[in-house]
């Protein structure tokens, strides 16, 4: 190993270190300011995405996003009309799904309130709230997961992420449903 014997050597070594610990300092101080001004940043994000819903639901309530068809026995004889969502409106109110779950805080009960708020927005369908969940998931699978995996990968360098949730997805296969039901507490339905 050599070192340096030169002073002008020694100068440009200090000066890089000073410096380094200089950008260092600034990038932590700019994650720490981050951290304090989250929970403000976030509290004024949440109050206007409530306000945008109110305004949007107010101005284009869920009946004016669907399609209406009649519906017909085998004979050909009319014998009711079925309703659905357009695609547009599915994959917006999807979406509208999705990020609002996702804007849930830590509250208990927090992701049964949005449910239940969207069960009562599309008029108590339950086929219509499968519909806009089927698309909230798809948006989440298909959008939302890769780029928080590329996230975690490109600036967390934790490439298990992704082996992490293909490993879950051969954990939640493998429960056993029966077993589960020999447990002490299970209760199946109309047991008492």
């Amino acid at each position: 190993m050599t070192y340096p014997t030169n002073s002008d050597d020694l100068d440009s070594i200090a000066h890089s270190s000073s410096e380094a610990l200089r950008m260092a300092r600034e990038v932590l101080a700019g994650i720490e300011k981050s951290r304090e001004e989250q929970p403000a940043l976030l509290a004024a994000a949440r109050n206007a995405a409530d306000a945008a819903r109110e305004a949007t639901i107010a101005e284009q309530p869920w009946a004016e996003n669907l399609q209406f068809a009649l519906t017909e026995t085998l004979t050909g004889e009319v014998n009711g009309v079925a309703s659905f969502p357009g695609i547009e409106a599915k994959e917006i109110w999807g979406s509208r799904l999705l990020f609002d779950l996702i804007g849930c805080t830590d509250n208990d009960g927090e992701i049964n309130d949005v449910l239940s708020r969207y069960f009562t927005l599309l008029n108590g369908d339950t086929a219509h709230l499968f519909i806009v969940m089927s698309a909230a998931l798809v948006t989440c699978a298909d959008t939302l997961i890769p780029m928080l995996l590329d996230d975690i990968e490109k600036y967390g360098n934790n490439y298990g992420a992704r082996v992490y949730l293909a490993d879950a997805a051969r954990k939640s296969w493998e429960l056993n449903i029966n077993a589960l039901r020999q447990t002490p507490n299970y209760e199946a339905d109309g047991d008492e």
